[in-house]
């Protein structure tokens, strides 16, 4: 493959809990040449995963100053400027959860984080090859900004995010399940501590 900026690795997540420890993740992508679609509807590896020259940093621009999402931003950008991806099929790194204070959550801060890398894409949507494609990159992020506004108590702006997945796919699951959310948002959050909860266990 010609003209590759990054280079990523399989990936296997751990939690430690009572001298315990668990997979929880294989985080086996296999994206390759420039993914940017795929990109945009998730992150398709982390920083832990990457090996990245340092030339093609500096001819990006860099990192964006952003609370998080720090990586998906900086890997839209070597995508955007038309540099391929390639993919090691091998688990080369371990990553381990440590409960509460890692930089990727629903914090008020990832929420801002979200929200810059939304706008990354959303200016780059020319990039995409159809309709279809933008609709469900609003769609997911809209899904994923529904659940951390009303785990912020953020009622209003997840109503907002509600309509833009109504406009976006009525019918969907993942919709119904929105509204359940935004209808319900201190069932919602119950059942999502009692689960969190017995995952503990």
């Amino acid at each position: 493959m010609k003209n590759v900026g990054l280079i990523y690795s399989w990936c296997v997540w751990y939690k430690e809990s009572e001298n315990k420890k668990e997979i929880t993740e294989l985080a086996h992508n296999n994206f390759e040449g420039n993914p940017i679609y795929e990109h945009m509807i998730n992150c398709i590896a982390g920083t832990p995963l990457w090996f990245c020259p340092k030339s093609i940093l500096v001819d990006i621009g860099g990192f964006e100053d952003t609370p998080c999402k720090q990586d998906s931003v900086v890997l839209l950008k070597i995508l955007l400027k038309g540099y391929n991806v390639f993919r090691v099929p091998k688990e080369l790194v371990e990553c381990y959860l440590h409960g509460k204070d890692g930089i990727s959550g629903v914090k008020p801060s990832n929420i801002e984080g979200m929200k810059i890398y939304r706008e990354w894409c959303r200016k780059n949507y020319c990039k995409l090859e159809n309709q279809k494609q933008i609709n469900n990159v609003e769609f997911n992020f809209a899904r994923r900004f529904v659940t951390m506004y009303i785990l912020n108590g953020l009622l209003k702006e997840a109503m907002e995010e509600l309509k833009i997945m109504i406009r976006k796919k009525p019918l969907n699951r993942k919709t119904l399940i929105g509204v359940f959310k935004c209808l319900f948002p201190k069932t919602y959050k119950k059942k999502l501590k009692e689960r969190t909860k017995s995952d503990q266990y």
